[in-house]
């Protein structure tokens, strides 16, 4: 039996073909479902597939499944090559004790050995990706509460996190879900979802998939940011770092004790270096605060000073508009640096520097760098 169209063509991302099961994957499925590390979560009742008759059976229903709907279904994560890895699945979630369903849910069973690649994420994004572009509205996912792993996939996906339910499966379970496209994030060739900020030019993309929002707990990091998000103010980050090299070299490679030791001849000769933002008042910025990192060492130190002011909650945001510019942490962390010395350290300054170091997670719901800092998971 043939299905709709759009169902017999295969689904493609970077690394992966997600194609229909057929027969001749009874064995992989079999393997796949009897084991305990796959089983465990799979939810309540659910048996073991330990025959292969038991596993063509499995792979007739989601064959079937093809020809009642033209958009969820099951699919073969595999290799480019076609061989299999897992399933990943798009169906309807029946509300518990019903038989009624209201919602969509995404879902990934990977084999052992393919897990900690990526494949769970990239291949349950293309499967939302072509949900979306089918004009599902909402995609749901749940988990086991202690299936963090799976909790890491949903999160990586830009998925909100919705608390404990006990609405499907008859048995408590973490909610996820995800809205179709935001018209802030743009979803790159690579099939990842980039603010609009980091999508097009290389040098920010590189910055936003690297480095902005991961955790900086060294003094020579954390003092670097500071001068960088300074000299920051009033301008487009992408100045700043493309200057930076250049920053790098003139600032000691941001080492405290040098920059600390610049006396005033230093200071008028970077006023005439060209390849750096000439603003007297942020170079000597730099070296006072280089003088406050120093002074620091007497006491808790930079980093452990920094990361007291680590709020109890993060921000969610979906859209530019929802992302907070400045904080009451960050306000006191701008009031409380400046009573130790430090400069061009406002409140705002100081939300960007929260940012940027991973203290609170502003990446929006959605972009594939949500969550990454590890801190918020």
């Amino acid at each position: 039996m043939v299905g709709p169209p759009v169902m017999t063509v295969p689904l493609r991302s970077a690394r992966l073909l997600l194609r229909t099961y057929d027969a001749d994957d009874a064995a992989f499925v079999r393997d796949l479902y009897s084991r305990e590390a796959v089983q465990r979560f799979l939810g309540n009742g659910t048996a073991r597939t330990t025959t292969l008759e038991a596993a063509r059976e499995k792979i007739a229903g989601w064959q079937a499944a093809w020809d009642t709907d033209p958009v969820l279904g099951v699919w073969a994560v595999c290799e480019p090559d076609g061989s299999p890895l897992g399933t990943v699945l798009l169906k309807p979630i029946p509300d518990s004790g019903t038989d009624t369903a209201h919602d969509v849910e995404v879902g990934w069973h990977l084999h052992p050995d393919a897990w900690g690649r990526g494949w769970a994420t990239e291949a349950a994004r293309t499967v939302l990706d072509h949900a979306f572009t089918a004009g599902l509205d909402r995609v749901v996912a749940v988990t086991h509460p202690d299936n963090t792993a799976s909790q890491a996939v949903c999160r990586r996906l830009g998925m909100t996190h919705r608390g404990r339910t006990r609405a499907y499966y008859d048995a408590e379970c973490e909610l996820f879900e995800l809205a179709a496209e935001n018209p802030d994030l743009v979803v790159g060739e690579d099939g990842l979802a980039r603010p609009l900020w980091a999508a097009g030019d290389p040098l920010l993309r590189e910055y936003y998939d690297h480095e902005w929002g991961m955790p900086v707990r060294e003094e020579v990091g954390l003092y670097e940011r500071i001068v960088l998000e300074g000299f920051q103010s009033g301008l487009s980050w992408r100045t700043v770092l493309a200057k930076r090299p250049a920053f790098r070299e003139v600032f000691h490679d941001f080492d405290p004790d040098a920059v600390a030791a610049m006396g005033e001849a230093d200071v008028q000769r970077l006023m005439g270096d060209v390849r750096i933002i000439r603003n007297e008042r942020k170079i000597r910025a730099a070296v006072t605060n280089a003088r406050a990192t120093v002074a620091l060492r007497e006491q808790e130190g930079l980093v452990d000073l920094v990361w007291s002011f680590r709020p109890e909650e993060t921000p969610e945001p979906v859209r530019f508009a929802e992302v907070p510019t400045v904080s009451e942490r960050s306000t006191a962390l701008s009031k409380e640096l400046k009573r130790r010395g430090f400069a061009f350290v406002g409140p705002t300054t100081m939300y960007a520097l929260m940012e940027a170091i991973g203290m609170v997670d502003t990446h929006l719901v959605g972009s594939h760098r949500r969550g990454s800092s590890g801190e918020w998971t």
